[in-house]
């Protein structure tokens, strides 16, 4: 592909090329959606964290949905968006029903407007389920005092807003607390066993920033380490895949959550398909997996098949 892999983080969207490689090479992204939500419903088993997730629900754009008046875009905007984004989706059905292959390349470059702000509550959502306070909250904000309420309670509504129904997993975030001060340490998991063992003897230390750090760290670990986990067996699944297949492609890289490999275009939605499998293939009891893929010649131009 017309990729300089080893300069692929260096300019954020950027189109690294090799003009001098063959060009009929693409990449292919194949990415475990909502990795740390799915993950935290499963090791906490949220019935309505679950909820969401079955239902196909995206748990940002939810957030986004919730605060984007708060975020500085028109609520009427935002209505105007949803509609066209639902318009469009509902356009992409028919065509897909239809077989219309020109019509389905030409509606999947619609531009959804909201996802800056998707972009923008992904941090909220991620910050809240790792333990951050409520001022803490409030400083990344910009919120100030008001006459009717501190900076930390505006807040703590928007604390209530995104992870006010989510009791159970309030309830998990504690007893990992609680694990890492009697125990001294977490665990990750994997398929219900216990894997990964972190120690946290600063939860039991006399400076309280030491304490705080290691309390965050407890409902991040398992959260982050146990993705890892699920990552890892598929990086596993997919190596063997490829050797015993002899399937023409290379896995090149992760990032975070995602797989990224190099492959012939023509077997590019193959090879997607194969992966998307392994990804999803795992015990996560009541949780769905579900995993997304895109492909491109550059990195910065990559897009859904």
């Amino acid at each position: 592909a017309r990729v300089a892999v080893k300069n692929i983080f260096s300019v954020p969207g950027a189109k690294p090329r090799d003009e001098t490689g063959p060009t009929d090479l693409v990449l292919v992204q194949v990415d475990a959606s909502q990795a740390e939500f799915r993950i935290g419903a499963y090791l906490s088993g949220d019935e309505a964290m679950n909820d969401i997730l079955k239902a196909g629900g995206d748990v940002h754009m939810r957030t986004a949905d919730r605060l984007h008046a708060r975020l500085d875009v028109a609520p009427t905007d935002w209505q105007e968006w949803t509609a066209a984004f639902n318009a469009n989706q509902k356009a992409v059905d028919a065509a897909k029903a239809s077989g219309d292959a020109v019509a389905l390349e030409a509606l999947k470059k619609f531009k959804d407007k909201r996802k800056p702000t998707r972009s923008k509550v992904k941090a909220i959502n991620f910050g809240l389920m790792y333990g951050k306070g409520d001022k803490a909250l409030a400083e990344d904000l910009g919120f100030t005092d008001t006459p009717e309420a501190s900076a930390a309670e505006q807040a703590g509504a928007i604390r209530k807003l995104v992870l006010g129904t989510f009791t159970r997993f309030a309830v998990w975030m504690a007893e990992q607390e609680a694990c890492a001060r009697s125990e001294g340490g977490v665990w990750t998991w994997f398929e219900g066993n216990r894997v990964r063992f972190r120690p946290l003897l600063a939860a039991s230390a006399a400076q309280k920033f030491m304490v705080a750090e290691a309390l965050r760290a407890a409902i991040n670990t398992p959260i982050q380490g146990t993705a890892w986990n699920y990552i890892a067996a598929t990086l596993i699944k997919v190596l063997s895949w490829l050797q015993t297949s002899k399937f023409p492609a290379k896995m090149i890289l992760t990032v975070y959550d995602s797989i990224i490999f190099e492959t012939e275009r023509q077997y590019a939605a193959e090879l997607a398909k194969t992966v998307q499998g392994f990804m999803c293939g795992w015990d996560m009891g009541d949780t769905p997996m579900e995993a997304d893929a895109d492909w491109g010649t550059h990195w910065g131009e990559m897009r859904d098949f």
